[in-house]
């Protein structure tokens, strides 16, 4: 959705009577998932990205116009996200809370979604549990290509941290070896 529609979408939910009923599809492709989401794009267009400390009085105004939308798109975005569509799903392992996403796919329906978590990444899951699949966003396969390049670039991380930390315990090791090898001598040698 482009940021016209979206935000003549906004300006119409902020009324005290929003002129039209909006499709779940409409209203989940604007993005939101969470008030927090709506606070952030609210607080960039309507008060130039101020953090709190800094709106003053305005704050309440913020507060209540994110109220005012999330209350009523919050039900519609539940909806779309549970029934599903033709686009982006986040593949996560139901056992692994720190790493979690085990990747992303395109599929035409929640039930084909599922059935290609089943076959790709079931396998990886924690304790052999059915892998979740979760609606992201609309697209096309074209669109899944950045959402699996930022989780394989989180996870190159990762590796590298933990091969930095395997290096720097496996050193300790050694020196602590060393420790040991020298006190076994130095013992022997004095009885």
């Amino acid at each position: 959705m482009d940021e016209k529609s979206k935000d003549s979408i906004i300006d119409d939910l902020l009324k005290k009577n929003p002129s039209q009923i909006y499709e779940d599809a409409d209203l989940f492709g604007l993005g939101f998932r969470s008030s927090y989401d709506v606070r952030n794009y609210l607080r960039e267009r309507f008060f130039k990205g101020r953090p709190d400390l800094k709106l003053g009085r305005k704050k309440a105004t913020l507060t209540r116009r994110t109220n005012r939308i999330w209350l009523r798109i919050n039900a519609s975005i539940w909806r779309q996200a549970a029934n599903g569509g033709e686009g982006i799903y986040r593949v996560s392992d139901p056992g692994d809370h720190l790493y979690g996403t085990l990747g992303y796919v395109f599929a035409s329906s929640k039930i084909e979604a599922k059935k290609l978590a089943e076959l790709l990444f079931n396998y990886s899951t924690a304790k052999g549990k059915n892998a979740n699949t979760q609606f992201i966003a609309f697209g096309l396969l074209i669109d899944l290509l950045p959402y699996n390049q930022y989780l394989r670039q989180g996870i190159e991380e990762s590796i590298d941290r933990l091969c930095n930390t395997v290096r720097a315990h496996s050193q300790r090791i050694e020196q602590l070896k060393n420790r040991l090898k020298i006190l076994n001598q130095t013992e022997s040698d004095q009885l």
